[in-house]
């Protein structure tokens, strides 16, 4: 018998955003989300210093110029986490 209660499958709308998020790599000039994000967003250098620090970011793209190399993205949304490494032309 199916008795999978619906509750385990309903996602937090919030917690699916991140799920299915796609962000354009390499990086020239702006980071390009699939979609718009409400987020707490951090950007790390190789080094694990923080190099961008950004409270409730709302929006699909960010405009953000670093010196070109590998960053890692922080995405922080609802004790969701979500890292990527971007390279930065």
């Amino acid at each position: 018998s199916n008795s999978v209660s619906s509750a385990c499958i309903t996602l937090d709308v919030e917690e699916e955003f991140l799920e299915g998020l796609r962000i354009a790599n390499p990086v020239e000039e702006q980071i390009v989300f699939s979609q718009e994000i409400e987020v707490n967003l951090k950007i790390f250098n190789l080094a694990g210093q923080l190099v961008v620090q950004i409270e409730n970011f709302v929006g699909a793209e960010l405009p953000v110029v670093l010196p070109s190399g590998i960053y890692v993205i922080e995405l922080n949304s609802n004790r969701e986490v979500y890292r990527q490494k971007l390279l930065f032309r």
